[in-house]
């Protein structure tokens, strides 16, 4: 019995040892015959086909030869750390003879991605510049499912209790996690353009749970407490929110058509963008809250009070305002008979 507890804690440790040795990086130095010098910072399980890809943009050559311990290195599958190169090795970097040489096309970015908690590492993705960012993290999202690195999530505890009820209610044991944010770096500057990616970065991702219609036509409990709660795009389709403190919450682009929130505090919270079509706001608390283009046609609003909401391009036609607080006369009248 004891053998056996020696051999799983020795497995488990060798395991353990290889698996954060692929989030490991190492920097490696190249030159060239004509003294040409430059460093990148790769992960141990880049493979040779990227540090190929690597020197011929940075050499702008289509033709080079990386040779490492007088051998040309030619395995492109074969990863750094199946190479044994170590930390600060220099590799010579040759330009064959009597072989035409053609500026490489950089229309390719290769990078290293990895999450915030530095879980799931992917140590070479590559992308075209004209891509879109949404296209970007569709594909880095289908990469990371298809590598089984991260799948589902079971653990709900971290979550409102009205938001595990519902789930205990509906039977959902697991639900999947989606790429929530793109950054440069660990500080944190959010991608915003495709542009701003160059060769050889690292980007970092954080993840979020996907609810998907979860929450569609779901019944809360009177007066759910889910204050900042994040429901961004999330299908609210026809739930019954009653009362509900959602003070500081995020539902930008959520659908909350023909939702009940009559009497809910949503106090600073964001809807920007949110669909609020026909839904039952009657006394509810828009304080400050981000109603720019959100979509309140036919929404029921007496008594609500809008005192410094942002409603900027927001559609509120046949929208029930006469008694709203906060709105002023003309905007009501707007609102009660809206132009033709």
């Amino acid at each position: 019995m004891r053998r056996f507890k020696l051999l799983f804690i020795t497995t488990t440790f060798i395991f353990s040892s290889l698996l954060f040795a692929v989030k490991e990086k190492i920097r490696l130095n190249f030159i060239t015959l004509s003294g040409l010098n430059f460093t990148f910072q790769v992960e141990e399980s880049a493979t040779l086909e990227d540090l190929y890809y690597l020197v011929k943009v940075e050499t702008k050559k289509e033709s080079v030869r990386l040779i490492f311990c007088g051998k040309v290195l030619t395995d492109m599958n074969k990863t750094v750390l199946d190479l044994n190169i170590p930390e600060s090795t220099t590799i010579h970097v040759v330009f064959p003879k009597g072989t035409e040489t053609k500026t490489i096309s950089t229309d390719h970015t290769i990078v290293s991605i990895e999450s915030l908690d530095g879980k799931i590492v992917v140590p070479s993705f590559k992308f075209e510049q004209g891509e879109s960012l949404d296209s970007f993290v569709e594909r880095l999202h289908q990469t990371i499912l298809q590598n089984m690195l991260v799948k589902t999530t079971r653990d709900f505890r971290a979550l409102p209790k009205a938001i595990q009820t519902i789930l205990k209610q509906k039977n959902i044991k697991e639900l999947p996690l989606v790429i929530d944010r793109l950054f440069l770096s660990h500080d944190r500057e959010e991608i915003k353009n495709i542009r701003d990616i160059k060769t050889g970065s690292t980007l970092v991702f954080s993840n979020k749970i996907s609810f998907g219609d979860t929450f569609h036509g779901a019944f809360f409990e009177d007066g759910a407490h889910l204050e900042g709660f994040d429901f961004r795009g999330v299908n609210l389709q026809g739930a019954y929110l009653r009362g509900a403190n959602l003070r500081g919450a995020n539902l930008s682009g959520a659908n909350l058509r023909w939702a009940n929130l009559r009497g809910a505090d949503l106090t600073w919270a964001d809807l920007e963008g949110a669909i609020l079509e026909w839904a039952n706001l009657t006394g509810a608390i828009l304080k400050w809250t981000k109603l720019a283009g959100a979509d309140l046609n036919g929404s029921h609003l007496r008594l609500a009070n809008l005192t410094g909401a942002n409603l900027t391009k927001a559609i509120v036609s046949q929208a029930k305002l006469d008694t709203a607080i906060g709105v002023t006369p003309k905007k009501r009248a707007q609102v009660i008979e809206p132009a033709q």
